[in-house]
């Protein structure tokens, strides 16, 4: 792909291009994704229709799927790192994926909850 300092765009030019600023440095990125989502409760009346829903505990998660280069670390579980835009989202997960043919791929997931104060 090329370089985003090289493309010429005409027409709107704010668009944001590519996996370049995914924002992680485990390896080179070929998707990402971030979905904002939480827990949500239903207060139902006496014949079971919803009259209000309660929103809580709001949450970012993160995915990365990226090339595997043997010569980076991954973090490991509940290490803190900044992916997908998101400052101190909580690696919950990583796995290898092989496929005949093809290089060797990882995805990576993250959460950030919004209201947990990580300490030092």
């Amino acid at each position: 792909m090329a370089n985003s300092t090289h493309i010429t765009i005409k027409g709107n030019n704010l668009i944001t291009w590519g996996s370049k600023d995914v924002g992680t440095t485990f390896g080179i990125v070929t998707a990402g994704g971030r979905k904002h989502t939480g827990d949500i409760a239903e207060i139902k009346d006496e014949d079971g229709n919803v009259i209000a829903t309660i929103y809580f505990n709001e949450k970012d998660e993160c995915e990365v799927t990226a090339i595997y280069q043997t010569s980076i670390t991954l973090p490991e579980r509940g290490d803190s790192i900044t992916i997908c835009g998101v400052l101190t989202a909580l690696v919950a997960e990583w796995e290898f994926k092989w496929e005949s043919g093809k290089e060797m791929m990882y995805t990576l997931r993250a959460t950030k909850y919004k209201w947990l104060v990580l300490g030092s």
